[in-house]
This record gives C-alpha cells, structure tokens and sequence, in this order.
C-alpha cells in the first residue's frame, strides 16, 4: 500500500485553506457588487419610487374598481351603462372576494408602466425589470399587497437585484362595504321581488355610510355606497352595483 507522507499533507492543508480564502474573498466581493433592496443607499431613491408607484396605482386600482363593482374587465351580465349586476335572475351573480382580489392584482399589473414611465428619472442607472406579479389581500380596513417585480439595477460597476415589495397596507373599508353590499344581496335572494329600505337604511347607519339608491327602467336599482371616513387619494370611496327586481 502506498503511503502518504507528512509533506503531501501539508500541501493537500494549504491548498484546502487557499480554497477556503478564495471562496471567502469571491462571497466578499458578491456582498460588494449585489445591493440589498432599500437597505442599500446606492438604490435606495429607485426602491422608493417604485414602492410609491405600486402604491399609487393600487390606490387607483381601489378607487376604479370600486365604481365597477369590483371588476377591472366588465362581466357580460350589466346595466345599460356598465354596472355590473350582483342579482339578477332571482340569483346571485356577484364576484367572490378572491375574484376581486385577482382583479386589483390585474389592474396593477397592467398599469404600473404609466406611473413608473421607464425610469426616465433615472438616467444614471440601467434598470431592467422582469413581469411584476402583485397579490392583494383585501380586509374589512385595510387591503394588503404584495409584489414579486424583479429588478436588475446597475450604477457603475456595480449591479443591484430587487425581487420584492413587501406588505404594503392601504387603509379603505373596500372590504367591508364589499361585505355589506352581499349582505343586501343575500337579502335580496330571501325576498326577491321586494326591496328592503329599512335594511339599507339600517346598513348605512350602523356602518357610518351613505346609501344611495337609483331606480333604473327595466325593474333595475343601482346602489352606490358612500365612504368619506377614510379618502383614497383625497377622495370618498364610492361602491356602485346593480340589482334587477321583479317586482
């Protein structure tokens, strides 16, 4: 059997610990080259504007879909002018919350471009960006986002990766209205060709809301739920759906 000698382990020593340093010194220089998210000042100003035009454009996604009954594409079941029914046909038609979630998610996802316009604010940095995937989560006082967007950032020699945008919250009662508004749907299932005023009336009390409703032609009512206690970009949040009664 051949033997291994003191000198040959020694070498086999010193070229593991050469491993080890070049190893350690490779890990030292990707620390250097790759930025963490906003923890790094160096990308710092373009998490932020980007992490303010997520939210700008989820706001906008409150404020619009709310107005379309929760939709950002219409259903085929709606109003003359565009309001989508929650009732009609004697049955529920109206979206689940998991639907509407899905299509704020949407909203987002298409419109985040026009607010963060190329990053043309940002000429000194190459910024490349892989399709964004947004999740929202709506509660009765609050919706909560989060976003997969992937970025590839570079200043200099230096390169930056973002991946996420974290448990953002926007304060709204979008969920709670939601909630309300299939509370008089449900009613309206139990009783279908009536219409209970003094539920709305009690709805709207209990919940600090205004309640508006407008009798269409062909047996139709739209109902527009007012919120002014929290605004969304300044504005009361108005949730507007449609039911057909026979009467």
């Amino acid at each position: 059997m051949k033997k291994v000698n003191r000198s040959q382990i020694s070498i086999f020593v010193v070229i593991a610990v050469i491993i080890v340093v070049a190893i350690g010194a490779f890990v030292i220089l990707k620390q250097e080259s790759f930025g963490t998210q906003e923890n790094n000042p160096e990308i710092g100003p373009v998490y932020d504007f980007t992490k303010d035009c997520i939210i700008r454009t989820a706001e906008d996604a409150i404020d619009k879909l709310a107005q379309k009954s929760g939709y950002y594409n219409l259903p085929k079941e709606k109003t003359s002018n565009n309001i989508p029914f929650y009732f009609k046909d004697n049955k529920t038609i109206a979206p689940t919350k998991e639907k509407i979630e899905s299509e704020m998610s949407l909203y987002i996802k298409k419109n985040l471009d026009s607010c963060l316009k190329d990053f043309i604010y940002f000429s000194d940095f190459s910024i490349k960006t892989s399709e964004i995937s947004p999740i929202a989560k709506i509660k009765e006082d609050r919706i909560i986002f989060n976003v997969e967007f992937p970025m590839n950032i570079i200043k200099g020699e230096k390169t930056y990766f973002i991946k996420n945008f974290k448990d953002m919250e926007i304060e709204t009662r979008f969920g709670l209205i939601y909630n309300l508004s299939m509370q008089l749907t449900k009613e309206q299932v139990l009783h279908p060709k009536t219409l209970c005023i003094e539920c709305v009336s009690d709805i709207a009390n209990k919940n600090n809301l205004e309640i508006e409703l407008n009798n269409n032609p062909d047996n139709v009512i739209i109902y527009i739920i007012t919120d002014d206690t929290i605004l969304i970009k300044n504005e009361t949040l108005m949730f507007i759906f449609a039911h057909e009664i026979q009467w």
